[in-house]
């Protein structure tokens, strides 16, 4: 069984956890995403528990985890598995 199944929880928590750091990598993602319009839907491949995702603005995200995209539909984020 794929790690990320039974341990998505514990996976998210951890950037709670070092949030400097999860703080540090949205606001670098960010620099690069500033020309980006909001008009057009956005998909992160590999979005995880959609911490990212939600921070960012992604509308969709793709993921092989279905654990982990539940707790990304908490956030907002529509999930393909």
């Amino acid at each position: 069984m794929n790690p990320f199944e039974f341990r998505a929880t514990e996976y998210d928590y951890w950037f709670e956890k070092h949030s400097h750091i999860y703080e540090a990598e949205v606001e670098a993602v960010s620099l690069h995403l500033t020309s980006r319009s909001h008009q057009v839907p956005s998909l992160e491949v590999g979005v995880g528990t959609g911490r990212f995702a939600q921070a960012l603005k992604v509308d969709v995200g793709v993921d092989p985890s279905f654990n982990m995209l539940l707790l990304a539909s908490q956030r907002g984020v529509k999930g393909v598995l």
